[in-house]
């Protein structure tokens, strides 16, 4: 019962309690509160936060640095001067010359060696691009050159079918020994 008497003095004399506000004094203190509440003191602990962070971070770009850099994680291209392509340079070319040997103790049409010369002028071309291409470029181009060399040897290889008489290969021979 005394809260409905608190109540009711309440609403009776409400306008009495709305009329009184705090002095000049009371939001001073108020004011000052609020703006020592807003300074950002660092404490220890924060700071070693901070620190970590940054520790961490230069850490991960070091790593991610040294990962990139790493000879053995890029790719090496190929190059015109690269041992690799001579390589391959050189087993081509000791193929194509092997079948056109072989060739040569037949009688074929000697436009052959024209066109196996117009092949080999594309490849000239190949080469000197291959000297001024852009960075990974180098391996579409060194493609090419080597289905330029397989296109070679193709055609020496259809010649050949088409010139060599029928003779039994030492395989179906070495077989029909087993077999009697």
């Amino acid at each position: 019962m005394q809260q409905d008497r608190l109540e009711q003095f309440i609403w009776s004399n409400r306008e009495a309690f709305d009329d009184a506000s705090p002095g000049l004094r009371v939001w001073a203190q108020l004011e000052r509160q609020l703006d020592a509440g807003h300074k950002r003191r660092f404490s220890p602990r924060s700071l070693l936060k901070y620190a970590a962070a940054v520790l961490l971070l230069l850490t991960a770009g070091a790593a991610i640095g040294f990962y990139l850099n790493n000879p053995k994680n890029q790719e090496q291209p190929l190059t015109a001067s690269g041992s690799e392509l001579s390589d391959l340079e050189n087993y081509y070319n000791q193929q194509v010359d092997q079948k056109f040997a072989q060739l040569a103790k037949y009688n074929y049409d000697p436009t052959i060696k024209a066109d196996l010369d117009q092949i080999d002028q594309a490849m000239l071309e190949l080469k000197q691009e291959l000297s001024v291409a852009p960075k990974g470029k180098e391996k579409e181009i060194i493609q090419r050159l080597i289905k330029s060399y397989q296109l070679k040897i193709q055609i020496l290889e259809k010649m050949l079918d088409f010139v060599q008489p029928d003779e039994p290969s030492n395989e179906t021979i070495a077989t029909n020994e087993v077999s009697i």
